[in-house]
């Protein structure tokens, strides 16, 4: 399906309506513009920005102190060796 549209004098180019509700295209979203020959490619991109804070949850409330950081590397440097030892068998 092919799609018209005009250039303006500051060279901004407005997408029909059709395309923008095909593709969910809204104010402030980002497409990628790629160039092939003399043809012009549109691809919509991924808003990024809509996921911020999604693993928040995952973040310590506070940080971690100098106790805890050094349990957490023997645990670690345990479980390496183990696994280690459990290969060379």
């Amino acid at each position: 399906m092919q799609h018209l549209a005009t250039i303006s004098s500051k060279y901004q180019v407005t997408l029909p309506s059709a395309f923008r509700k095909s593709w969910d295209l809204n104010a402030g979203d980002r497409i990628a513009l790629t160039f092939a020959g003399n043809q012009l490619a549109v691809a919509k991109t991924k808003n990024f920005m809509k996921y911020s804070g999604a693993l928040q949850h995952l973040v310590p409330t506070k940080p971690f102190t100098k106790k805890e950081i050094d349990a957490r590397k023997r645990a670690f440097k345990k479980q390496e060796y183990e696994h280690k030892n459990q290969a060379d068998r």
